[in-house]
């Protein structure tokens, strides 16, 4: 059970149309309480290993020097055993097969990480998730579990030196060869995170 609290008398609108997850408001000392209960029981067993994760990466951080990061595959190690790696991801392809109030829940309390908290994000969400939505059968297998134990760091390419989030502006496109085979990809990305270290991309393009 999570619990936030709003002063009386404010005009905070509360939407319930989800059902993984139910509410109730309360007054008390001033304040109503709103109590949301997860469906998913295993957000608070998530929580806890974050806290511990947090540890370890401040113990890993006291070994080194104080001007230095942990790499990205340290990073991402972290988050495989704190099962961050793969939240969204179907259990047939060994993830957790979170809903979104669950899943976000988890991204709320990785903010005080907020470098960490961008680059895990990129890859479990923008990452991987269009391959969740979207892909074939045959992808999924192949990647999927990859992406959810690491192996595979995701990325999506959007952003182009004329457009940003402007997606109908991009100029980037993806021509079928005449074999039927391939796409030959031509255009330019700028400003992808986890660009300079991702193994798989899902580029934005106009066929």
């Amino acid at each position: 059970i999570w619990a936030y609290r709003f002063p009386a008398g404010s005009k905070t609108a509360i939407r319930l149309d989800n059902s993984a997850m139910a509410a109730e408001l309360t007054a008390g000392d001033g304040f109503y309480w709103l109590h949301l209960n997860l469906a998913d029981a295993r957000v608070p067993a998530l929580l806890d290993t974050l806290e511990g994760l947090t540890e370890d990466a401040k113990s890993a951080l006291t070994t080194r020097d104080t001007h230095a990061a942990l790499t990205v595959d340290e990073q991402m190690l972290y988050g495989t055993r704190a099962d961050l790696t793969r939240l969204e991801i179907p259990a047939a392809y060994g993830g957790l097969g979170l809903d979104k109030i669950s899943a976000a829940f988890v991204g709320e309390h990785l903010s005080i990480e907020p470098s960490f908290a961008g680059s895990l994000g990129a890859h479990t969400s923008i990452g991987t998730l269009p391959l969740v939505y979207f892909g074939t059968e045959a992808q999924k297998a192949r990647y999927l579990p990859a992406l959810g134990n690491a192996e595979l760091i995701g990325a999506y390419a959007l952003t182009e030196p004329h457009s940003g989030s402007d997606a109908r502006a991009a100029r980037t496109t993806a021509r079928l060869t005449p074999d039927g085979r391939h796409y030959v990809l031509n255009g330019q990305k700028l400003w992808i995170t986890n660009g300079a270290f991702a193994d798989l991309f899902t580029i934005f393009a106009k066929v």
